[in-house]
């Protein structure tokens, strides 16, 4: 997975597809755990 990653971020424009369309949309954590409606931190508490 982490290779897959890499490899796209190594891509000529990796926030669209060819079209010119985004293909990702960035979160903040704090962004994802209100939606989700829950407290926590990623990295502490799964080592990240």
């Amino acid at each position: 997975m982490q290779s897959l990653l890499n490899q796209w971020q190594l891509t000529r424009n990796p926030r669209t597809c060819p079209h010119g369309r985004p293909i990702y949309l960035s979160l903040e954590e704090s962004a994802l755990a209100r939606f989700f409606r829950r407290h926590w931190v990623i990295g502490k508490s799964h080592g990240i």
